[in-house]
């Protein structure tokens, strides 16, 4: 129905006007469930928060004269971790001989779509001798690495590191600086001048939008993935937007056609948490055998909620994953490669602890009797050597890529990772992955290409992209959305297929609002209907008596049930709420 009064502070009755002040109002063409409602006070309250409580930022600062609460000392907010220390109001990490031997973090409020900028000095003390760190913002609660930067410096003149980023959502971010510097005798890192500042609420870049305010997921995308066949010098960036960096020690052999040789040495990521059900893989190749030489070792020291996958006798690919001290889940392989042998590894956790070893693509053992990860941030994530350090082996072998997801793929998934890392794109294969959502709410969008997307469980907005592309919402209600930036042309009108359209109330809906003109008036100017074995094709026009440019196949679905016309069908499907033109 139409509705042509509609009033803001003003009745439909005669009750007067309001006295009052309204600062803003959306409408939403659905319900919004608690989690969304919540979401929508956040972002409602996004302005005052900035402009009036100046006491959310002012401890994210130290040691400059923008602060009100003075210079940093023990008892503020930071949390101080191995050996750091605080003097002359600088953070001065006392390196000794080991990496991440200091780190310090700081809890925050953030708020969804605001855009901060951290900024840091850092320098040498002592001698003029190399020091590094790392610096990243994460989300607590989803564990989501917001910002990541690596930094070095051989000069007792501080430097500046400016980072910007964006929060995700309402809820507390976690700013950690950590002391990456392999041997620190004789030198320490100082970091000083902290700050984090949130630009202004009328920035350009703050745009919330209804769609993000829903309490939806991303489609998926790697936590870390890297090709170590490409690039040079220490440090490899990875193949996602999630920011990671792998950075080597200086005995391995760099990048070459083969990957990259550890030669004993190895490497570490950044922050990262993993929970729940993951993915790891990695093509590698031990060229000589050590007792429990690493292939990865993710964790907080030895015996600290890590995630290991080693070899403890040749031959053997072993994957343990510690609680705290204590080993929850383990599974393993004999004879799963021999010396010189290049082999693809993959271990699997599903959500209910159920663990899977597999090599090149084909499961070799599994546990059904595990456990995931504990969700704990884990800060020292090494490739290639051991948390334990001189108790284990140093790794003598090679690797060509190392992927880590926040999700289990199914044995059909590990098969296409195996095939694309054998051809040398596993970029391909994420990028396909990100076409395909969670078990929860998801929002999906093709690129440019022909794609297929496929919503899973939930209730998706999946977006048909250019291209010609393939949909599959599952199970939930999902909505299907087309933009006019999309459409084909006249000579090669963009051709889509979904899969497993579900008609009638509390089913799947078709969304034109994009390409559909506002003033539209009766659809069926606009839309065509199409029957064929079952199938019903739906031929799109933007305009009256123009060229069609899209269609849209619904398979398996035959829409002449509803009506003997175009018009009839048409506003059924509007009534059932399969079909919204505005």
């Amino acid at each position: 129905m139409v509705r042509s009064n509609n009033y803001v502070g003003k009745s439909n009755y005669d009750n007067g006007y309001l006295d009052g002040a309204i600062d803003d109002l959306t409408i939403f063409n659905e319900a919004l469930d608690a989690s969304g409602v919540s979401a929508l006070y956040q972002s409602s309250q996004l302005s005052d928060v900035i402009e009036a409580d100046s006491d959310v930022y002012q401890d994210l600062q130290l040691d400059t004269e923008l602060v009100s609460n003075g210079d940093l000392s023990t008892g503020d907010s930071w949390t101080l971790t191995g050996t750091v220390d605080i003097a002359d109001n600088t953070l001065v990490f006392n390196s000794g001989n080991a990496a991440l031997d200091g780190v310090v973090e700081q809890v925050i409020q953030g708020y969804p779509d605001v855009n901060y900028t951290l900024s840091l000095d850092y320098g040498v003390y002592g001698a003029e001798a190399l020091v590094s760190g790392q610096v990243d913002v994460v989300d607590e609660a989803s564990g989501e690495v917001l910002a990541t930067q690596t930094f070095d410096s051989d000069s007792l003149t501080m430097q500046t590191l400016t980072l910007d980023f964006t929060a995700r959502s309402a809820g507390n971010m976690v700013l950690r600086i950590a002391d990456t510097s392999a041997d620190g005798t004789n030198r320490d890192l100082l970091v000083d001048n902290i700050s984090l500042q949130a630009r202004s609420v009328d920035n350009p870049d703050h745009a919330a939008t209804a769609a993000e305010l829903l309490p939806t997921h991303d489609a998926i995308d790697a936590l870390a993935a890297f090709d170590f066949t490409t690039g040079s010098g220490d440090k490899a960036e990875s193949l996602t937007s999630n920011g990671q960096v792998v950075t080597f020690y200086s005995a391995i052999t760099h990048f070459n056609h083969d990957g990259v040789s550890f030669n004993g040495a190895g490497g570490y990521l950044g922050t990262m948490t993993l929970s729940g059900d993951i993915t790891i893989a990695s093509t590698f190749t031990y060229d000589s055998h050590g007792s429990w030489a690493r292939i990865i070792d993710f964790g907080n020291g030895p015996g600290t909620d890590n995630i290991l996958i080693a070899s403890p006798t040749e031959g053997r690919i072993e994957a343990q994953i510690f609680h705290g001290n204590t080993i929850v889940g383990s599974v393993a392989f004999d004879n799963f490669y021999t010396l010189g042998e290049t082999f693809h590894m993959a271990l699997t956790v599903d959500a209910d602890g159920h663990m899977h070893l597999y090599k090149n693509g084909v499961e070799v053992a599994d546990n059904p009797n595990g456990q995931g990860p504990s969700g704990v941030s884990l800060t020292s994530n090494l490739v290639g050597q051991s948390n334990w350090g001189a108790l284990d082996a140093n790794t003598d072998g090679t690797m060509k890529d190392l992927v880590v997801l926040d999700r289990s793929l199914d044995p059909n998934s590990i098969s296409d990772l195996y095939d694309q890392a054998q051809s040398g794109d596993i970029e391909s294969f994420l990028t396909s992955l990100e076409m395909i959502g969670t078990d929860s709410a998801d929002i999906i969008k093709a690129d440019s290409g022909s794609n297929t997307l496929l919503g899973e469980a939930g209730d998706d907005i999946l977006f048909g992209g250019a291209g010609n592309d393939t949909l599959t919402g599952g199970t939930g209600s999902d909505t299907f959305t087309w933009e006019a930036s999309d459409l084909g042309t006249a000579a090669t009108p963009a051709e889509d297929v979904i899969t497993d359209f579900h008609l009638g109330q509390g089913g799947d809906v078709i969304h034109l609002d994009d390409i559909l003109p506002e003033d539209h008036g009766d659809l069926d100017q606009y839309l065509a209907l199409n029957f064929d074995n079952g199938d019903t094709t739906l031929e799109i026009t933007p305009q009256v008596g123009g060229d069609i440019t899209q269609k849209i196949r619904l398979e398996g679905v035959d829409l002449s049930v509803l009506g003997n016309t175009d018009a009839e069908i048409i506003n059924n499907l509007i009534n059932n709420g399969n079909l919204s033109p505005d």
